[in-house]
């Protein structure tokens, strides 16, 4: 990404960093630094066509995946972002909020 701003930068006939700034933003809320169609978590298994794999699905309790849905719905209602993501955490465990991506990531840039 940086290469594409200090190319674009460029085209237009100025000198990157200098002419123009570039800033390092992280992610905005709801921005996605990449599509997955499926996770690793998967464990990705091929068949004999190239281009079709089968995924195994991530385990689920199901006994207690209705009581963490209707805190999600409940937090969501009463518009408590911390529940919210909280809730997301205990059902996705790999979900992140962009802004635990950017201080994760980011920062580290």
């Amino acid at each position: 990404m940086v290469a594409l701003a200090e190319n674009l930068i460029r085209m237009y006939g100025k000198v990157p960093y200098k002419d123009v700034k570039i800033e390092f933003t992280g992610l905005r809320l709801g921005e996605k630094i990449k599509e997955e169609l499926f996770m690793s978590e998967e464990g990705l298994q091929r068949t004999k066509s190239k281009l079709i794999f089968i995924g195994r699905q991530i385990d689920i309790n199901e006994d207690d995946f209705p009581k963490r849905l209707r805190k999600l719905r409940d937090s969501t209602l009463e518009n408590d972002e911390v529940a919210v993501v909280q809730a997301m955490h205990e059902i996705i465990p790999i979900f992140i909020t962009p802004d635990e991506f950017n201080k994760k990531v980011v920062a580290a840039v």
